[in-house]
């Protein structure tokens, strides 16, 4: 991770850039997320955990804000602004029209104008073209 970090830091001096990350504030609470449900083991309205077990133990092992943390001090040391942009809905987003688009796997869609673009990649583009 510090290679990776590195790597970034020198990409935005070449270039004489700022940085733009997503915020991952809120990504446990959305990963271990309860609803009000009926428990399928016992037929009780209850509290239910909308992922597995094993799901949740998987990504709430991997360390989310550690790059960033990289990232972040080594931009500091060297000056470049680093800037944390809302995550939500940007890769449902048309960057040619605003619409919200769907989602089609890896695919986005747009109904209005047709772009269609892989959803990271499509993120990315609105990020770059709108940091909140």
């Amino acid at each position: 991770m510090h290679r990776v970090g590195k790597d970034i830091i020198e990409k935005a001096k070449e270039g004489r850039l700022g940085i733009v990350l997503e915020g991952l504030k809120q990504i446990r609470r959305s990963v271990n997320r309860r609803v009000l449900a009926i428990n399928r083991f016992n037929g009780k309205l209850q509290w239910v955990s909308k992922n597995s077990k094993k799901l949740k133990g998987r990504l709430n092992s991997w360390s989310f804000r550690k790059l960033q943390n990289f990232i972040e001090y080594k931009a500091r040391w060297e000056g470049i602004p680093v800037v944390y942009v809302s995550p939500g809905s940007n890769s449902q987003t048309c960057p040619i029209c605003g619409c919200r688009g769907e989602l089609n796997g890896q695919l986005f869609k747009c109904p209005r104008c047709g772009w269609r673009m892989d959803r990271h990649l499509n993120a990315a583009i609105n990020i770059l073209k709108n940091p909140r």
